[in-house]
């Protein structure tokens, strides 16, 4: 199965990335090998992870703050957002219209 990001998660993505990159080059490193890792995973098992909200998943990045939020569609798993606890762009309402997108 396929991974692939919408525009705003991979932004998010990449900030959080960048925000590890400032505190300590290796643990953005880290950051970016456990990403790919969980993308494997997802790929291989997409409904491993709870549902969190209608058709959302939740997968925590172990040892980092962020979550990759994704659904699954016909082409596969689509990640809507790279999210931290004090995410909030939109509130949940925005992760519910990013089910329909």
């Amino acid at each position: 199965m396929k991974v692939r990001f919408l525009p705003d998660a991979r932004r998010e993505f990449n900030e959080a990335l960048a925000y590890y990159y400032r505190l300590r080059p290796l643990k953005a490193r880290n950051f970016l090998v456990l990403a790919r890792r969980m993308g494997a995973e997802l790929a291989e098992y997409p409904e491993a992870r709870p549902t969190i909200a209608a058709e959302l998943h939740e997968h925590g990045l172990i040892g980092f703050r962020e979550s990759l939020i994704y659904r699954i569609d016909p082409e596969g798993i689509c990640v809507v957002a790279c999210a931290h606890p004090g995410y909030r762009p939109g509130g949940e309402a925005s992760l519910r219209s990013k089910v329909l997108t």
